[in-house]
């Protein structure tokens, strides 16, 4: 979805656990995206 709304960065949220953000990190990286780790 927000490969086609043209986004470049993608934020997640650091609780989503240790595989999601892997799996989402190479997926960025695959898009030529940015992901933005955050946690408040």
């Amino acid at each position: 979805f927000a490969k086609q709304l043209g986004t470049v960065i993608i934020m997640i949220d650091l609780v989503i656990g240790y595989t999601a953000i892997q799996t989402m990190a190479v997926w960025s990286r695959r898009n030529d995206m940015i992901l933005h780790l955050h946690r408040a």
